[in-house]
């Protein structure tokens, strides 16, 4: 056969699949629709049911009877729906399982006979010395490349639609994740004389217990799209922590990539992560079916996380990727800790306990603090914990995670209830499965066998607590005053005003719209400035509680701080 007709046949044969796919995409949509269309018909009875059961519960018994048969008549007609529901949804899965093995076989046929036309076409393009030829030879290649990775993201999506994938979670540096993507993406940007940077908050963890190749997927593509959709400026990429789970030893990892490239009309925004629906751009780069936005975001959805955009056209984009509740993975002992002077620990009652089934972490503890003040009482037996502690009080309880959460979780709560000490768990093993009584006072986690510098970090933690706590009762009486505390000179609060709205403002709505710290904290200095300069008390006090809070990382407060902020505006608007 000749190449010609191959390469016909072949590209047909890829034609002919896509529309059959997206045909059955189609389909499966109008199914769901039906679907949802006939719950709502069930409720609807069901409520009709409800209220004719009341009425006639309430009513004459003449009229209970037409109200029974009416109710009857209701349940046979609920029967009827409930089958008609369950035999559309056993249609649905039946043609997801068609469209599987369909796309298995496919894949194959189609890969065969794309592979023979690239390998040809490069063949070509090295013999044909004609620049116009060989461009068409180079044109067969890159259009053969793109069907292909089409056909990988509609099988991707069908694996993820159908939930035929697995989550791969391993211990990830994911600082040196984002440090490889941003690299492999600079020479792309530097092309375009565009500036790309990236930034990691301090309090990110080393390592984090998660599925690499699906972020990485994830991220390669926001970032990529972001580059290649940005003409003139920069693309800017950070990595926070925006909430933590001492508990469940997990954080919530939030990834934002801004871009002040073309942007995206409101209209389109609500468009992006639906499958095969794309913003209608004129330039010829938008071209596509719009399947990456849209596996990203049943990606990040499989691992209990999200993607969100803002955006505006002519000013750029910012996408936000937030991974929730992702396993902190404990340091474990380093042979190479030597120098960790425990006596900079000056505890309240010199008195920690250390509840171990092994002697072993109890041991190294005892040695850790033995030449403190720190008196350090060692238990393998839980009644003798519970003795001691309903005679003296202590400042930390370290104890092993299985005794703290046995006999669900007895043991915890009766610590809850006889002592108000830190407890810091023991863990051999990783704590994704774990269920901690929410009631108790948990700080820290500690990894068998343990590593020295983490006793000295989470010990060190809980009493600089203390501290943090005296700061927040000083905030506490500084966030009570309000403006009836003040007294403000008229002129003040307008020419204040004229600032906030011209210089202010939009150091807020970027810092509201990306939630991120370095952002907060440039809007709260240029606010505490714009205070002392116009004299106005109240306001220089809540940027001051601001600052303290970014600088203490205590992300719940700082984001009620930043919906306050409005209002106390407002406040002086009323003034």
């Amino acid at each position: 056969m000749k190449p010609e007709i191959l390469e016909i046949l072949s590209l047909g044969l890829i034609f002919l699949s896509i529309v059959i796919i997206i045909l059955q995409q189609i389909s499966k949509n109008r199914l769901e629709k039906q679907i949802d269309s006939l719950e709502e018909e069930l409720d609807e009875l069901i409520n009709k049911q409800e209220v004719l059961e009341i009425k006639s519960r309430a009513g004459k018994s003449n009229t209970n009877l037409d109200f029974i048969k009416k109710i009857e008549s209701l349940e046979k007609a609920l029967q009827r729906e409930k089958k008609r529901v369950n035999d559309v949804k056993l249609i649905a899965q039946e043609a997801n399982q068609v469209k599987a093995g369909f796309l298995a076989n496919v894949r194959h046929e189609i890969r065969t006979p794309m592979n023979s036309i690239m390998v040809f076409a490069d063949l070509l393009s090295q013999e044909i010395r004609d620049k116009k030829l060989k461009s068409y030879a180079k044109n067969i290649i890159s259009s053969s490349e793109q069907l292909l990775n089409l056909l990988d993201d509609i099988i991707e999506l069908s694996n993820v639609e159908g939930g035929a994938f697995e989550i791969q979670e391993k211990p990830t540096d994911v600082k040196a994740l984002l440090s490889s993507i941003v690299k492999k993406e600079e020479k792309y940007a530097h092309k375009k004389a565009l500036d790309i940077f990236y930034s990691i908050d301090e309090n990110v963890p080393d390592l984090l217990i998660l599925d690499k190749e699906k972020v990485e997927e994830i991220l390669n593509n926001i970032i990529e799209n972001a580059v290649r959709y940005t003409e003139n400026g920069n693309v800017e990429i950070s990595l926070s922590i925006s909430g933590n789970n001492i508990l469940k030893n997990a954080v919530n990892l939030l990834f934002t990539v801004k871009d002040t490239g073309r942007g995206i009309d409101k209209d389109h925004l609500r468009k992006i992560f639906e499958i095969f629906e794309k913003p209608n751009f004129s330039n010829e780069l938008d071209q596509g079916v719009g399947l990456g936005l849209a596996i990203n975001k049943k990606m990040a959805k499989a691992m209990h996380g999200d993607i969100n955009v803002k955006s505006q056209r002519g000013q750029g984009s910012i996408f936000t990727f937030i991974l929730r509740d992702v396993e902190v993975v404990l340091p474990s002992q380093n042979a190479q800790e030597n120098d960790v002077d425990f006596s900079l620990i000056h505890a309240k009652h010199n008195k920690f306990v250390v509840l171990d089934i092994d002697s072993n972490s109890s041991e190294l503890i005892e040695n850790a603090f033995e030449m403190t003040p720190i008196r350090i009482y060692a238990y393998k037996n839980t009644r003798d914990v519970i003795s001691l502690l309903q005679k003296e009080q202590v400042d930390i309880i370290f104890i092993d995670v299985d005794i703290l959460t046995s006999d669900e979780n007895a043991v915890a709560k009766i610590l809850a209830k006889i002592s108000n000490a830190a407890i810091v768990s023991l863990t051999s093993h990783r704590l994704k499965d774990v269920e901690f009584f929410e009631g108790v006072h948990l700080v820290g986690h500690l990894k068998k066998p343990i590593s020295l510098v983490e006793l000295f970090k989470v010990t060190l933690r809980v009493f600089n607590d203390d501290e943090v706590s005296k700061v927040e009762e000083i905030d506490q009486i500084k966030e009570k005053r309000t403006v009836s505390d003040f007294t403000y000179d008229t002129q003040d609060i307008v020419a204040f005003l004229g600032d906030i709205s011209k210089e202010i403002a939009p150091l807020y709505g970027e810092a509201d719209m990306t939630n991120d710290l370095a952002s907060i904290e440039k809007f709260a200095k240029a606010l505490k400035t714009c205070s002392q300069k116009h004299n106005i008390e109240e306001m220089k006090d809540f940027a001051e509680n601001l600052l303290e809070k970014i600088s203490l990382f205590d992300i719940d407060m700082i984001n009620s701080m930043m919906q306050e902020y409005q209002e106390k505006i407002e406040s002086l608007k009323n003034l």
